[in-house]
């Protein structure tokens, strides 16, 4: 048998916190800890120490003796610190464990950051390592398990960005159809003045919302009829169909009774009006707003297609520089290649 090693190991999960632990267990603490300056406490000793290099101060510290042989440093639990002060102890799993904490700070930085609960859990999986794990299972899996593997994940990859980047949504229709009405339901306030009067919205205006748990942007346009060229209603129009334009989801409004044909690529709504005995797929955003909102909620869930939220895999790339890993390595005909780039990327500190 060799002889035992010095190990380092952060016990507290991956990502920016309050506070780190750094455990050593091994031989040879006393001249470790000398790296940071510090002297070996002896078991059960606990006291406040400065970790030091040379005459840099890196950190206020408590140093706990657990026994002869295992030491904990509890420090401030910034990422960058953790990671320099395991680089400076120079045990044989700090350039490991420094690389996952570097690895997982972009998902850490996405979760704070992300429109959706179910986004903010996706990233929240991966900062505490859900896909390094995944991609480490890929590995030890047959060549075709592999593929397959890989594959999914992207697919998986593909449909998780619904729910960390909105989607745009547009509302667009004839006067008086209820766009501004169901616009306010959607958003949960009144947000746009509306009235009766045809042309109340003149200008596109743009919210940030979740419809069922998805993220999207959501705009609503002038009503669209026939106006003098060059008039400020005009403009407006042309503003709200640039914007509907470069929108995923169009919604076009349809007074009930009203025979009206919707331009391509848009999605019909039938608004309820004034009629009594509508039908259930007409909407009513005045009188029944959560009814309204939910309706168009499933709609969308249908048109995008990204499956509901409670069976949705955490384990997908999230960040950019994850995805096309991931993606570099499903498209690779050679297993043995993709096996190389994703062990590169498990030891590598960017990821």
């Amino acid at each position: 048998m060799g002889q035992p090693r010095l190990e380092v190991t952060v016990l507290t999960p991956a990502g920016p916190a309050g506070v780190a632990v750094i455990e050593l267990h091994g031989p040879d603490l006393t001249r470790v800890l000398g790296r940071v300056g510090v002297s070996c406490p002896t078991p059960g000793e606990l006291r406040l120490a400065h970790l030091c290099v040379g005459e840099e101060r890196l950190d206020e510290a408590l140093i706990c003796g657990r026994t002869a042989d295992r030491v904990e440093l509890h420090v401030h639990g910034s990422v960058p610190l953790v990671q320099e002060i395991m680089e400076i102890l120079g045990a044989g799993l700090a350039a490991l464990d420094g690389a996952q904490l570097a690895l997982e700070e972009a998902c850490w930085q996405a979760m704070s950051s992300a429109p959706s609960e179910v986004g903010a859990r996706i990233a929240l999986g991966q900062s505490e390592g859900l896909l390094r794990s995944e991609l480490q299972r890929l590995m030890e899996l047959s060549d075709g398990g592999l593929g397959s593997g890989l594959a999914d994940l992207c697919e998986k990859g593909t449909r998780a960005k619904r729910w960390l980047h909105p989607t745009r949504v547009a509302l667009q229709g004839p006067p008086n159809a209820g766009k501004s009405t169901l616009f306010n339901a959607l958003v949960g306030h009144t947000r746009v003045v509306t009235s009766e009067e045809a042309g109340t919205t003149r200008d596109p205006i743009l919210e940030a919302t979740c419809l069922a748990g998805w993220p999207v942007e959501l705009v609503d346009t002038a009503g669209l009829r026939p106006v003098g060229a060059g008039s400020l209603e005009g403009r407006g129009q042309d503003l709200g169909q640039r914007l509907a334009d470069q929108a995923e989801v169009v919604f076009h409004l349809v007074p009930f009774g009203d025979a009206v044909e919707v331009p391509e690529r848009t999605h019909k709504l039938i608004t309820h009006g004034d009629r009594a005995g509508a039908p259930d797929s007409v909407i009513d955003a005045l009188h029944d707003p959560l009814g309204a909102s939910q309706h168009v909620g499933r709609l969308l869930g249908e048109i995008l297609d990204t499956g509901p939220a409670w069976d949705f895999s955490w384990a997908v790339p999230c960040t950019m520089g994850q995805r096309d890993l991931v993606q570099r390595a499903a498209s690779m005909e050679d297993p043995a290649g993709a096996r190389s780039l994703i062990a590169a990327a498990l030891a590598s500190p960017s990821g």
